[in-house]
């Protein structure tokens, strides 16, 4: 169970956040090579969380654009 702060950014989700917690506990007890293959996985599933958040740039102007990327590079989540 994992709690989603202010500070955490659009694209972290639950699912990521708990995968996240789970990496540092594997490092913290020395098993790295665990931590770095569920890291992997962890960018993949960012990766892909920007990729749907900018799907629809296309049909946008550059207004809209820019706004999209600036969102999607700052965002923070309102509570």
């Amino acid at each position: 169970m994992v709690r989603l702060g202010r500070r955490d950014p659009e694209l972290i989700t639950p699912v990521i956040k708990a995968l996240l917690k789970q990496r540092t506990r594997l490092r913290v007890k020395g098993r790295i090579e665990e931590a770095n293959t569920l890291a992997e996985k962890i960018n993949k599933l960012i990766k892909s969380n920007i990729a749907k958040r900018l799907t629809n740039i296309s049909s946008s102007n550059s207004k809209e654009f820019w706004k999209l990327v600036k969102n999607t590079k700052t965002a923070r989540r309102k509570s």
